[in-house]
């Protein structure tokens, strides 16, 4: 039993810290892969504002809209500022964690205007459009995996942001239309984070292994 939890605090400890070379191996991942977030972060907005189009709900839908190309724009940014730099290069690891910070918060952004959205758009469209929301955030979150997950604290943010909070504003907001929603939110909540968790453990291990043998 001792040694299950010393091992799951080394765990955590490695998940939220590292060496210098690994925020660079991280922030080369996420620089890689910046694109993936941009266009699936836009995309599944406009997707989502053109299936829950209704005329009473135009101009949330429209600000809404706007808000989630916030991130969007600071992703631009970076993928065009930091297109040519070698983060694995000694003197770039402190521009590494710069880079980790500025991901992470766009990152965040992009998971409060989704948490936004359920409180101000999803309990006012038809259980259809709840239904078509639920299911573009799952994506967003199993999707983004790959993406956001080998820097966990940029995974966790939006996963918390976006979703972990529902059963909290289910309570001060008109309820959904979803039966049982709130146990599939904690569900998904938990299994995407335990996911993320893995993806998180296992970039790190291969980034030793290669380090190891170089």
């Amino acid at each position: 039993m001792k040694s299950l939890v010393q091992r799951l605090r080394a765990e955590l400890l490695d998940l939220f810290t590292g060496t210098d070379d690994l925020a660079a191996a991280r922030a080369k991942h996420l620089q890689a892969n910046i694109l993936i977030a941009l266009f699936g972060s836009v995309g599944t907005s406009i997707t989502l504002v053109i299936f829950m189009w209704r005329d009473d709900l135009k101009l949330p839908l429209l600000i809404w809209l706007i808000a989630s190309h916030i991130p969007a724009l600071i992703r631009l940014w970076m993928w065009r500022a930091y297109a040519a730099v070698d983060f694995e290069q000694n003197h770039n690891h402190v521009l590494a964690k710069f880079y980790l910070r500025i991901s992470t918060l766009a990152t965040l952004i992009a998971g409060i205007v989704f948490g936004l959205g359920w409180a101000y758009l999803v309990p006012y469209v038809d259980v259809n459009g709840q239904l078509i929301y639920l299911l573009a955030v799952i994506a967003l979150l199993f999707g983004g995996l790959y993406t956001y997950s080998p820097n966990f604290i940029t995974y966790l943010v939006f996963s918390i942001s976006a979703i972990w909070l529902v059963p909290f504003i289910s309570l001060f907001v008109a309820a959904t239309k979803i039966e049982n929603l709130n146990f599939f939110i904690v569900l998904i909540s938990l299994l995407s984070t335990m996911f993320g968790m893995r993806f998180s453990l296992s970039f790190q291990h291969n980034h030793q292994l290669r380090k190891n043998v170089e």
